[in-house]
């Protein structure tokens, strides 16, 4: 069984899964809330051209986020950090837990090697 290889084989379909939540999440960050947008602007126009529609605030049923009121370059960077971080984050403190395990077998294998080397030196007379 070879667990590097099985570790980063999860670590890989777990990033896939992560950045696709990540995608769908920045998704409705701007598409969708955008839709919304034009949906409830597109309301206020009928409302005010027409009074007996009913009341203008009567559009925002659904509430407004302030995530509208934020540009897009500051959803996309905020975005890309959710995505990126974490994956990179997994891969740091992977190579970490393998640094300390590699030095504690390397202790081991070390005082091993020590004993065995004494053993074998020829005597001498």
């Amino acid at each position: 069984m070879n667990w590097k290889q099985g570790f980063l084989r999860i670590w890989i379909v777990a990033s896939v899964c992560w950045v696709g939540f990540v995608g769908w999440l920045f998704y409705n960050a701007t598409v969708v809330s955008q839709r919304l947008a034009a949906v409830q602007s597109a309301c206020v126009a009928d409302r005010r051209a027409d009074p007996s529609l009913g009341n203008v605030f009567d559009c925002f049923e659904k509430g407004m986020r302030i995530d509208d009121l934020t540009t897009f370059g500051s959803i996309l960077t905020k975005h890309l950090a959710l995505a990126v971080g974490p994956m990179a984050g997994a891969v740091i403190i992977w190579f970490v837990v393998i640094w300390i395990l590699a030095g504690f077998h390397s202790k081991r294998a070390e005082a091993g090697n020590h004993d065995i080397t004494r053993r074998r030196r020829p005597s001498r007379p």
